[in-house]
């Protein structure tokens, strides 16, 4: 049984010298100073892998830039009870973000879809 009251400060063996008592934790401090030196880089290189995808992202959403292209008149009917009119309108939209974005005019394009995959099984995410 060791007494700890009448070791030397810094010896956890009675009858150790302080200088041989930190020779035997040497091997415990190389370790946990492995360990930590370890756990330090793998933490650097986790942020560098953030630091790089945020980079990629930013600016997160940049707005689609959409130029009308030539249209025109099909048809123009008038009648005593209604008229119609036909025509064609036509825009090219190209995408500055580093992600693929489908542009869809619809009856309410207030709102943003999100998919992975399959376009069908699009969900409203805003």
């Amino acid at each position: 049984e060791v007494d700890f009251k009448s070791s030397p400060p810094g010896s956890f063996v009675e009858g150790l010298s302080p200088r041989r008592a930190a020779l035997s934790m040497a091997p415990m401090q190389l370790l946990c100073s492995f360990v930590s030196f370890l756990f330090s880089v793998i933490l650097f290189a986790l942020f560098c892998d953030t630091a790089v995808i945020f980079s990629d992202l930013t600016p997160l959403y940049t707005p689609l830039r959409c130029v009308a292209q030539p249209g025109g008149m099909d048809s123009v009917e008038i009648g005593a009870e209604r008229s119609s009119l036909a025509g064609v309108f036509a825009r090219s939209c190209s995408n500055p973000n580093p992600y693929l974005m489908l542009f869809d005019q619809g009856a309410d394009p207030s709102h943003v879809y999100a998919y992975t995959g399959n376009v069908s099984e699009a969900r409203r995410i805003g």
